[in-house]
C-alpha cells in the first residue's frame, strides 16, 4: 500500500458523526477514521492552523 499521498493544498476538512475525518485536497480526497476525540481535534486544529507557504 501506498501511503506517500499527495492531496496539495487542503481546501476543506469535514468531520462525519462516526468519527471520519475527510480532507479534501486540490488533486484528491483522504479519508480516515480516528476513535480518540482528543486526537480528532488536535487534527483538525493543526490541519487549520497550517500555512501551505
Amino acid at each position: 500500500m501506498d501511503t506517500d499521498t499527495e492531496i496539495g493544498e487542503v481546501q476543506s476538512i469535514e468531520q462525519l458523526d462516526d468519527g471520519t475525518i475527510i480532507l479534501e485536497g486540490e488533486s484528491e480526497a483522504l479519508g480516515f477514521r480516528i476513535t480518540d476525540e482528543d486526537l480528532q481535534e488536535s487534527l483538525i486544529k493543526a490541519v487549520q492552523n497550517t500555512d501551505p507557504y
